[in-house]
């Protein structure tokens, strides 16, 4: 697969760099190898680096000790970090009214992403599970106009039904932080992901829910709002997932780079669309490639 794929040898030639965290910058709580050093080296050349991930469960103050104490960056601009579940945030501060609320599948630190923003939720945590009769007779609360499913480790048929019934009798709109069939664990074991919970409420809604996290580009167009243009010739996206990362980076109409660090493994077969433009042993080889 290696021979079908043209290595390019000059990566500083780029300007602005989208690097993903988990399974670049560190994997479950273990950092990659000169991962830390080489985001210190390129903020040192004048590069611009932004960090983009679809991982909910961590805060913003989160991904910041995260590149302390994991990789020892010690300082990172807050606004250069973007995970879906700011991305969802703002899409939904954009559109939410005074009294409205979200219903959030989701773990409890998109909670606190959601409160920064002043949007009020409910759902997060276990509930109670509901027999099939007991339906008939659940109330809606006529104040939720959004449902958000990311990835729930509490997800049950109860809060399938839930989040049916809000957006076919209450109207909500369907919202995916993301759809990543799965994500590493420890032990190389990898689990399903949001896309495993996301599969039954489309089948049986019938209805398709708005991405508000990679591969849609409204990660990026979050960065350009923040910082300005990006020249798409000048910035390249860095990740270890060909569904997400580099098909983010196609969708933005910017350069792509697969490091084998994370999901992707070198005998994985690469389909035409989602060739990258660059293919890494691991990040730090941005800097020597």
């Amino acid at each position: 697969m290696l021979r079908q794929l043209r290595r390019m040898s000059r990566c500083l030639q780029y300007d602005n760099f989208l690097i993903d965290c988990d399974g670049v910058l560190w994997k479950q709580d273990n950092p990659i190898q000169g991962a830390g050093d080489t985001i210190k080296a390129l903020v040192e050349m004048g590069k611009t680096v932004y960090l983009v991930s679809n991982n909910t469960n961590k805060h913003l103050s989160t991904y910041q000790q995260n590149l302390k104490s994991r990789i020892g960056v010690e300082s990172f601009p807050a606004s250069n970090i973007i995970s879906s579940a700011i991305s969802t945030a703002m899409y939904i501060q954009q559109k939410i009214k005074p009294g409205e609320k979200v219903y959030l599948a989701a773990r409890s630190d998109f909670g606190r992403t959601l409160s920064d923003y002043g949007i009020p939720y409910v759902g997060v945590g276990p509930v109670e599970n509901r027999a099939q009769y007991d339906w008939a007779f659940f109330e809606l609360d006529p104040t939720i106009k959004f449902v958000v499913v990311s990835f729930d480790p509490f997800f049950t048929h109860t809060k399938l039904t839930e989040a049916y019934l809000y957006i076919i009798e209450n109207g909500a709109e369907f919202i995916a932080s993301d759809v990543d069939t799965h994500f590493s664990v420890e032990n190389n074991r990898q689990i399903p992901g949001t896309q495993a919970m996301l599969a039954g409420l489309i089948e049986s809604s019938g209805v398709q829910p708005t991405i508000t996290g990679k591969p849609n580009r409204l990660l990026f167009d979050i960065i350009t709002e923040r910082h300005g243009p990006l020249d798409p010739e000048k910035t390249i996206m860095i990740g270890d997932t060909l569904s997400t990362d580099i098909l983010f980076g196609k969708n933005c109409g910017i350069k792509t780079g697969l490091v084998f660090t994370g999901n992707y493994k070198p005998d994985d077969d690469i389909p035409c669309h989602l060739k990258p433009d660059v293919i890494l042993p691991s990040v730090t080889s941005i800097l020597s490639s």
